[in-house]
């Protein structure tokens, strides 16, 4: 059962949200038994004005999953609630250019645990001209997370036609950037570098995709004829 809202209260303030409750008949990948469990969002939006926008976003979810020990073959199901809370602004100092900053913080608690907690900062640069031929996307961000459970989930532009949602774990910083250059009216070019950089790992991944290092980088080009 899902519902949504989206309410604009007064000028230049917007309210969205939405709540939706799930229950699972059989088992699942993350639960021996039948499960259900609820999600909920809100999210305030204010526009300051043209150049100056900013939002805040509440977002929880409980379910029912494998929490303890099993008796008989089955594990015992608990209650984990994970909890996200983030702000974001936007502002255009120059003409062409925008500027975004955000902080999230992430929880994650079981009943038989103690609780964990994560952050992450990022500053976007965004360079978007009307008449010249480039475009530039460039972020760094900032992550500090306890386990894996607190993972922290940021959107990043991508060549056509692609896209990048990178959970953000562990302890770190990330930083991509991204160019679009359009050599002619039938021929665009788009180019993307990120890395990502952990301050308290020694290798990254397991089996065929370990990385020996603290370094993974990604490196696309991508190249558009049309005809």
């Amino acid at each position: 059962f899902y519902m949504g809202v989206d309410i604009n209260p007064v000028k230049k303030w917007k309210i969205v949200g939405y709540y939706d409750f799930f229950k699972f008949p059989w088992i699942t990948t993350d639960a021996s038994s039948p499960s259900k469990g609820d999600d909920f969002l809100v999210q305030a939006d204010y526009t300051m004005s043209r150049k100056v926008s900013m939002y805040w976003r509440y977002k929880n979810e409980s379910k029912e999953s494998n929490a303890y020990e099993s008796e008989n073959g089955i594990a015992k199901l608990g209650t984990i609630n994970k909890t996200s809370l983030r702000y974001q602004i936007a502002y255009a100092p120059f003409e062409n250019w925008e500027l975004r900053n955000r902080i999230e913080l992430s929880t994650f608690d079981t009943q038989n645990r103690q609780k964990e907690k994560g952050y992450l900062l990022y500053q976007d640069v965004i360079y978007k001209p009307l008449k010249a031929p480039l475009s530039v996307v460039l972020r760094y961000a900032i992550f500090d997370t306890e386990t894996y459970s607190t993972r922290i989930y940021t959107y990043e532009s991508d060549v056509l036609n692609a896209y990048s949602v990178p959970p953000l774990f562990s302890k770190g910083s990330r930083t991509y950037i991204m160019l679009h250059y359009k050599l002619w009216k039938s021929i665009d070019l788009w180019l993307r570098f990120s890395q990502t950089k952990y301050t308290d790992l020694s290798n990254i991944g397991t089996g065929m995709n370990q990385i020996s290092g603290n370094t993974k980088s990604e490196l696309k080009f991508q190249l558009r004829w049309k005809f």
